[in-house]
């Protein structure tokens, strides 16, 4: 089942690959305005950077290793940090590249003239929890049977949409905690350990009917009741 599924996934492969009308300017060029609406690129020696309103995917990159690779920023926020893939690098690039999964470093770019180098910073990835959430985080980090379960896709599913249906507090003596959407996905990813980011976990979301997961959700509800947790 699990085979099919993951053929059945939509790509999105590096998305640079094959476009001949895309534009690739020197470092320092700046293009016309309108070519400037479909993004661009420049290079770096022969590393190229990609803009899209403002730098956001750079291949070439010569990395920890002396090897080259591609980064790129993740989130709706177009900002630093960066990441790029550790292993897995076939499937990084594709859109549910959580399912394989594809372990990330994060880290910051230097760009220069000649060459653009991306330095690890493992700090760069920065999970944020509130006081009142901190707490759960590192409570079902604990839990052996919670971290198996979500390196697997429908374990991963089952966790995000159990919390997201309420699962989330915990009595009679804790008052009830909000998660958003966006904040259970951090705290799968937290959990996961790869370096993932709350939308990688989300797109999984989209590849399972509750069926696939039906019996994986049992098991999480079932976790969180032996640990306190009730519906809210």
């Amino acid at each position: 089942m699990k085979k099919c599924l993951l053929n059945l996934m939509r790509f999105l492969m590096w998305p640079f690959e094959n476009r001949k009308d895309y534009l690739i300017l020197e470092a320092g060029e700046v293009p016309s305005p309108e070519d400037q609406r479909s993004g661009f690129g420049q290079r770096h020696g022969s590393a190229i950077l990609h803009h899209g309103g403002k730098p956001y995917a750079a291949e070439n990159v010569r990395l920890s290793d002396g090897t080259l690779g591609c980064a790129w920023i993740t989130g709706a926020s177009g900002s630093p940090p960066w990441r790029r893939p550790v292993d897995n690098v076939d499937h990084a690039w594709q859109r549910d590249s959580a399912a394989f999964p594809v372990r990330w470093s994060w880290g910051r770019l230097l760009i220069e003239p000649d060459e653009i180098t991306f330095k690890d910073d493992p700090s760069a990835l920065n999970y944020s929890f509130t006081a009142e959430q901190e707490p759960f985080y590192h409570e079902l980090l604990s839990n052996q049977n919670i971290r198996k379960l979500v390196l697997e896709i429908e374990g991963c599913v089952a966790l995000w949409v159990a919390m997201t249906n309420s699962y989330c507090a915990r009595g009679p003596n804790r008052d009830d905690v909000y998660w958003s959407p966006n904040d259970v996905g951090d705290l799968v990813a937290a959990i996961r350990g790869l370096g993932e980011v709350s939308s990688d976990i989300q797109s999984l979301r989209s590849l399972l009917e509750p069926l696939h997961y039906a019996a994986k959700l049992q098991r999480v509800q079932g976790f969180l009741l032996d640990m306190g947790w009730r519906w809210v």
